[in-house]
């Protein structure tokens, strides 16, 4: 059973609990949207405890379920996370929040609603630099919207740096002009060992590696394209894919773009290993279908080995 690093205790619980042991209500006479002082250090106040599994119906949005693995019956996993210090629970749902999650079956999670008392774009500063300062990295992030209502989320995924299994998705939406809602989704993947059978042997002689890239920031994509015959690179790519040793799967909403690629390691005896890489989504996949094994690697591991070995063009 793993820890989460920052995370001083793990238990068996029947119920998903969601509590804060320190949340600070606004003093009286205080103004409406108070100035948050920027954290400088990780005051982690909330206690989420995370369950297998997850089940959410949120607003103007299909249901998200993701169904938990058997091997996770009766474990829970307790975190803590920043709260903005006039943060109060509400249960006025978000609409359309843009929820960032892996859809893997060793998810453990937790959820949590609050109204921040400031605007959004304070509460967004205010949230990113507490992550920070908890050794939290923005993977990814998200808006969605609808044509004709006038509301929009945002949607931030972030991952602990010390333990990339966990991870905390954060959505954000107006509320009035001083005000924020704010959603949680608490997220920790049990996930096993990289199994024996996902690892690139030795004796690779060719790698055949493509990707996407694009001219510049919002520019036309093109595909590079090169045989890696090297021993020096070939091993560089391999090293950098053995690396990663912790299975676990990748984040869902990620589109196809630059930074995705493929390498196809060919062996003396002409066996082929397919690695798909998808810097965006937050790793690579090993394998092709129904055998595939999806690797975190927040690190972007083999994405830099790829463009160290395959310049773009």
């Amino acid at each position: 059973m793993r820890w989460p690093n920052n995370c001083a205790v793990q238990c068996a619980a029947a119920i998903l609990v969601c509590s804060s042991a320190t949340v600070f209500a606004a003093p009286a006479g205080a103004a409406q949207s108070p100035r948050p002082m920027v954290p400088t250090t990780c005051a982690a106040r909330l206690t989420f405890t995370l369950q297998p599994g997850l089940e959410y119906r949120p607003a103007g949005q299909p249901a998200i379920s993701v169904r938990p693995s058997p091997v996770l019956a009766g474990q829970s996993t307790i975190i803590r996370l920043p709260v903005e210090p006039h943060a109060r629970r509400t249960s006025t749902p978000l609409i359309r929040p843009p929820l960032l999650y892996s859809p893997s079956p060793y998810l453990e999670t937790a959820l949590a609603e609050y109204r921040v008392m400031i605007g959004i774009k304070r509460s967004t500063s205010w949230y990113i630099a507490a992550l920070a300062s908890c050794g939290y990295t923005i993977t990814s992030r998200a808006t969605s919207g609808q044509t004709g209502d006038g509301v929009t989320t945002d949607g931030y995924w972030f991952t602990l740096q010390s333990d990339p299994h966990q991870s905390l998705s954060l959505a954000f939406q107006r509320d009035g002009a001083t005000k924020t809602l704010v959603l949680y989704l608490a997220e920790f993947e049990a996930a096993p060992a990289r199994p024996a059978n996902s690892y690139i042997p030795s004796d690779v002689t060719r790698a055949n590696v493509s990707y996407l890239m694009e001219h510049g920031p919002g520019g036309s994509p093109y595909h590079t394209y090169r045989a890696v015959k090297d021993p020096r690179s070939i091993k560089k790519l391999v090293v950098a894919v053995n690396s990663l040793t912790q299975s676990g799967s990748l984040m869902v909403f990620c589109a196809y773009g630059p930074g995705h690629g493929k390498i196809v390691f060919v062996t003396r005896d002409r066996r082929r290993y397919v690695v798909w890489v998808q810097a965006d989504c937050g790793g690579i996949v090993v394998g092709l279908a129904p055998t595939q094994t999806s690797l975190p690697d927040q690190g972007q591991l083999v994405w830099k080995a790829v463009l160290h070995v395959v310049p773009p063009s």
